[in-house]
């Protein structure tokens, strides 16, 4: 399932919500991010570590779609409930933050 980039400002205000961004940290840089979303680079990204909770709903996001594609199937096939951002952060129309 996908929901498109565009919808995160009203996801963001959903309860038991949390939008997650792994590109990594030069594309924010590069890109933008947005504010309310919770960065968590790809290439650290593990169940394991990173902290999550089974009774909230991730949106996951990155560039174009692709990565955060895959992490959404990691995700789901351990438990826990992801949704796709599709078009990523390329295709998000509204207002990007630089660090």
């Amino acid at each position: 399932m996908e929901v498109h980039i565009n919808e995160i400002p009203k996801l963001l205000n959903e309860d038991n919500v949390e939008i997650l961004d792994v590109r990594e940290i030069n594309e924010l840089s590069e890109e933008g991010y947005i504010e309310g979303t919770r960065h968590t680079p790809m290439s650290e990204f593990d169940v394991e570590t990173v902290s999550l909770d089974k009774d909230k709903k991730y949106y996951i996001m990155c560039r174009a779609g692709g990565r955060s594609a895959r992490v959404v199937e990691y995700m789901e096939h351990n438990g826990y409930d992801a949704t796709n951002l599709e078009g990523g952060i390329s295709a998000y129309d509204g207002e990007k933050l630089f660090k």
